[in-house]
């Protein structure tokens, strides 16, 4: 059972706790056991991240020096996503269409948990823009010059459009 409630840690660092036990005939056993007091967290990480093949999140933190480090814990959100592991870098497999914000923790053998690293917030986005042409109607012949009409449409993230002209067998030759 237990033999004591140790509440009054002496300070962090390598100690040497001894039990020694006697019986009434004078016989002694002793059995040493080292251990570390460690009642402070580690440093937080430094946390970058981007996108990798449109749904896949690699995100590397900083190395965190401490001789107690355990690993670190990975989040999503608030959810913890991945860890402790060992390494200073995750890949955050599939990731679903969204904003995204992420975080690292170190932790250290004790349990201690450091303040959350910076977040880094990523964008996954697998939505094509809308796109539509009004004129000419699909299979119309033309004789004459016409007007091209239509509309392209992303929510936030438009970047360009590009009208192209050509045999059906050669759609990609630009107008």
């Amino acid at each position: 059972g237990t033999l004591v409630e140790w509440s009054a840690l002496p300070p962090d660092g390598a100690h040497l706790l001894r039990l020694t036990v006697r019986d009434r005939a004078g016989n002694e056993a002793i059995v040493e056991q080292p251990v570390t007091v460690d009642t402070a967290p580690p440093a937080a990480p430094q946390l970058t991240g981007a996108i990798e093949n449109r749904r896949d999140a690699r995100l590397s933190w900083t190395v965190v020096s401490d001789p107690a480090l355990a690993g670190y814990n990975l989040y999503r959100a608030a959810l913890r996503i991945a860890g402790p592991i060992a390494a200073t870098s995750y890949v955050d497999v599939g990731v679903a269409e969204g904003r995204h914000a992420y975080s690292v923790r170190a932790v250290d053998r004790a349990g201690w948990e450091s303040v959350a690293s910076n977040v880094v917030e990523l964008r996954v986005d697998t939505t094509p823009p809308l796109v539509q042409l009004f004129q000419p109607r699909d299979g119309s012949d033309i004789a004459r010059a016409v007007g091209v009409t239509g509309t392209a449409w992303s929510a936030d993230d438009f970047r360009e459009w590009r009208l192209f002209l050509g045999p059906e067998s050669d759609p990609d030759r630009p107008l």
